[in-house]
């Protein structure tokens, strides 16, 4: 419920109230505006029986024979643009100008090791 729909619903019992104020109260109460947490999909009933089929499976799965890959990347231009330094120094640092590239690196990572490393 949107502070304009709250404020509209206290005005139908009586209580006209500014949405500022309703916003304030509820600030002030510990509540901020969220998104909804579950699509209304997810209350399908044959979604219902497989998301509950699937948590029951889950308990029967070794963890030790998950694999995940990853592939995460770094770019070479990606340099810090600040740094610590000597008050009233002029901090001098370098970085890579030009010729920029996006490395990956892609990896198997298991429970206890990371395989099959591989970086491009």
């Amino acid at each position: 419920m949107t502070l304009h729909q709250l404020t509209a619903a206290l005005a139908e019992r009586g209580l006209i109230i500014h949405p500022a104020s309703v916003g304030h109260f509820l600030h002030r109460e510990g509540k901020s505006f969220k998104k909804p947490i579950l699509p209304a999909e997810q209350f399908k009933p044959k979604l219902m029986r497989r998301r509950a089929q699937w948590m029951r499976y889950q308990t029967r799965i070794d963890p030790t024979r998950l694999v995940f890959l990853d592939e995460p990347w770094v770019k070479t231009n990606m340099a810090p643009l600040r740094g610590w330094g000597v008050r009233g120094k002029r901090l001098m640092a370098h970085a890579p100008y030009g010729h920029w590239k996006t490395m990956t690196f892609i990896a198997a990572l298991r429970h206890d090791r990371v395989g099959g490393a591989l970086g491009h």
